[in-house]
């Protein structure tokens, strides 16, 4: 008996001394560990943790935190790129606000020591082409600033795609009878409905008119097909496929003018590909082809 509680008791002391061990060793691993995701972190190595050890729990939990570790450091770097191209988007703000403003500011000194009511005339109306640039650019701006925040215009509904197109045309009608421009619109014989925000698909329908109102020569055709997709032609002879390869990037334009800020079909992707559709553009013959397409 007395034989027994000896065994006992050694069996217990070195279960014991086992535990207190292991424990030991999972207190090193886990502030090793501790220490290096603190080091990732701050310091921004953007590198994954490697222990070597044989412990299984600890080899576990170094998997799970190179896991996380490895979503940070996308997110990190998407951040980063964020960041870049804002700096790079206040960089351009910044001076196509500066030019047309300082050619208004320029006006008014003129305006201020004129006694001819024609060249005062002519400065206002200058000055108005260039307030004019300003509020289109701003209101550019505005819908940028939304279109780059993925949490902004998220509710869906059932919108008819020829309606909203319809009130696009309606609202750009006098910009576009001023230009002389002949526009014709085919329509399906029946309804093409899909869930979108209705906001974005406005704002992807005006910009891609207005882009037309500025490049276009004299016609613009519209197909709505009963499949989704809608088609934006019209003859732009300035054009040629290189340019058309860069008309949706940021701040392109295809004139050097100053009322040409290159946002309209930048916003326009990214509205589009936000809401699951796709754009593209095709230059053929002298006519610039846009293509917009929204799946089920």
């Amino acid at each position: 008996m007395f034989s027994l509680m000896i065994v006992l008791v050694i069996l217990l002391a070195t279960i014991n001394l086992f535990l207190v061990f292991r424990l030991c060793s999972l207190s090193f691993w886990v502030a090793d560990l501790s220490k290096r995701i603190e080091e990732n972190v701050y310091e921004e190595t953007n590198s994954l943790i490697g222990l070597k050890t044989s412990n299984k729990t600890i080899m576990r939990l170094n998997r799970e935190v190179n896991k996380s570790l490895t979503l940070l450091n996308r997110e990190r770097l998407m951040f980063q790129t964020k960041n870049n191209e804002l700096k790079d988007t206040i960089a351009n703000i910044s001076h196509d606000l500066r030019t047309p403003l300082t050619a208004i500011l320029g006006y008014v000194d003129l305006m201020e020591e004129e006694r001819d009511m024609k060249k005062i005339k002519s400065y206002l109306s200058i000055i108005r082409e260039r307030a004019d640039t300003m509020v289109s650019l701003t209101n550019e701006l505005f819908t940028y600033s939304y279109s780059a925040n993925k949490e902004q215009y998220d509710k869906k509904s059932l919108v008819n795609l020829a309606s909203v197109l319809e009130e696009s045309l309606a609202s750009l009608y006098c910009q576009l009878k001023k230009r002389s421009i002949d526009v014709n619109v085919s329509l399906p014989e029946g309804k093409v409905e899909r869930k979108l925000n209705l906001l974005k698909l406005r704002r992807v329908f005006d910009n891609i008119i207005f882009n037309a109102l500025k490049y276009s020569e004299g016609k613009l055709r519209i197909v709505l097909k009963s499949n989704g997709e809608i088609v934006f032609s019209n003859t732009a002879s300035k054009l040629d496929k290189v340019t058309v390869e860069q008309l949706f990037s940021r701040f392109f334009t295809v004139e050097t003018a100053s009322s040409s800020h290159g946002l309209g079909l930048s916003i326009a992707k990214e509205l589009t590909e936000n809401m699951g559709g796709t754009i593209r553009a095709d230059y053929n013959n002298g006519s610039l082809f846009i293509y917009l397409f929204f799946p089920f």
